[in-house]
C-alpha cells in the first residue's frame, strides 16, 4: 500500500511537467501540433478543438479586471472498447502566451448551459464539452495539450490565435 500512495505521488508530482511546451512540428514532449478544427489521434482517442472563444462572464462569474475567460470547446471520441474517464484537470494542461494556466472555476461556471468537459465516455461514444481559464484580454496564443491518461505516451498540441 506505502509503495502504491508513493507512485501516486510521484505521478501527480510529475503532471505539471508535461504540461510545458515547445513551439514547431513535433515538440520536444513527442505531442503533434494541431490548430482549431482539426482532429489528431492520440491514443484511443479522436480529439479535436472545436472552438475558443472570449467571455466576460456570466451571472456572478466574471474574470478580474484586465482579463478574459477562454471558453475551449473540445470533443474527444473513444474509438477504444472500453469506457474511458476524461478530466479537464488531468487530461489537459493549458499554456497562454508561454505561461501555464490552470482552469478557472469561474470561467468553468460561466460556461452556460454547455458540459464542462469531465466524465465518463463509454466505448466508441464521444464527449464535447468545455475547459475554461482565465488570461489577460491581451492574450496572442493559446496552446491546449491533451493527454488521454497519465500513463499514456501519446498526446496532442493544439494552439489557437486571438
Amino acid at each position: 500500500m506505502k509503495k502504491l500512495l508513493a507512485l501516486a505521488a510521484c505521478l501527480l508530482m510529475a503532471f505539471p511537467l508535461w504540461g510545458c511546451s515547445s513551439q514547431g512540428g513535433n515538440n520536444s514532449s513527442g505531442g503533434v501540433q494541431y490548430t482549431q478544427g482539426e482532429t489528431a489521434t492520440v491514443g484511443v482517442t479522436k480529439t479535436t478543438l472545436n472552438e475558443v472563444k472570449e467571455s466576460h462572464g456570466q451571472g456572478s462569474y466574471s474574470p478580474a479586471a484586465g482579463n478574459v475567460f477562454l471558453l475551449c470547446e473540445v470533443t474527444v471520441e473513444n474509438t477504444s472498447d472500453e469506457e474511458m474517464n476524461i478530466s479537464s484537470m488531468m487530461s489537459f494542461a493549458c499554456t497562454v502566451d508561454g505561461e501555464e494556466t490552470d482552469v478557472s472555476i469561474p470561467a468553468m461556471a460561466s460556461r452556460g448551459d454547455k458540459q464542462q468537459m469531465d466524465g465518463s465516455i463509454p466505448a466508441g461514444e464521444s464527449m464535447t464539452g468545455v475547459l475554461g481559464y482565465e488570461v489577460p484580454e491581451d492574450w496572442k496564443e493559446i496552446s491546449i495539450r491533451f493527454k488521454p491518461s497519465l500513463t499514456a505516451y501519446d498526446q496532442a498540441v493544439f494552439y489557437a490565435e486571438k
